[in-house]
């Protein structure tokens, strides 16, 4: 695990800003063919750092059914993302949503060929996709990603989802920026 010294001079090293409130996760690509929630995802501020399991991966459902969308499964690309959500709905809760009016566009990848891993056919796309940060199921710990995932960045327990929100909220900051780490 990393601690919130390591996490600032990620940031520092590869000149992110450091702001109050800072979202970030980190992608373990292994056993993504599994469906497994495998990621990390958290915050961190001047004083604290906060981790919980999750994902930045799309559920298997996504790259392999009938429903999967036909340009290819998308897929968030590693980095630093400038003011990718600000608070708002998805599915009728409160999460960190991706809003064209407030936030920019998202950046990531297109599995064109559904083998869950970007390859040369694969194409960089960037638009409002509705990629967003939000938790899992209400009450339930899911074990598998599912459906849960398309392309957002979804925290497994609703608890842990809750207080990444609070302390957004408490932050005072009104859109959000967000580094996404690739596990080696």
């Amino acid at each position: 695990m990393k601690t919130l010294e390591q996490i600032m001079k990620l940031y520092e090293e590869n000149g992110h800003p450091i702001k109050s409130f800072n979202l970030f996760g980190f992608r373990d690509e292994r056993d993504i063919k599994k469906d497994v929630i495998n990621d990390q995802l958290g915050f961190f501020t001047e004083k604290e750092l906060f981790l919980c399991p999750g994902t930045t991966d799309p559920g298997v459902y996504w790259t392999i059914s009938a429903e999967r969308n036909k340009k290819g499964t998308l897929h968030l690309l590693p980095g630093y993302h400038e003011r990718i959500w600000t608070f708002g709905k998805h599915k009728g809760y409160e999460a960190f949503v991706n809003d064209p009016k407030k936030c920019k566009p998202t950046k990531g990848w297109r599995d064109t060929d559904y083998d869950f891993t970007r390859g040369p056919k694969d194409i960089v796309v960037c638009d409002y996709f509705g990629l967003n940060f939000h938790r899992m199921h209400e009450s339930l710990v899911a074990k598998l990603i599912g459906k849960y995932s398309s392309a957002c960045q979804v925290v497994q327990k609703s608890k842990d989802f809750e207080y990444i929100l609070q302390r957004a909220k408490d932050s005072g900051l009104k859109t959000f920026d967000y580094a996404l780490l690739e596990v080696k």
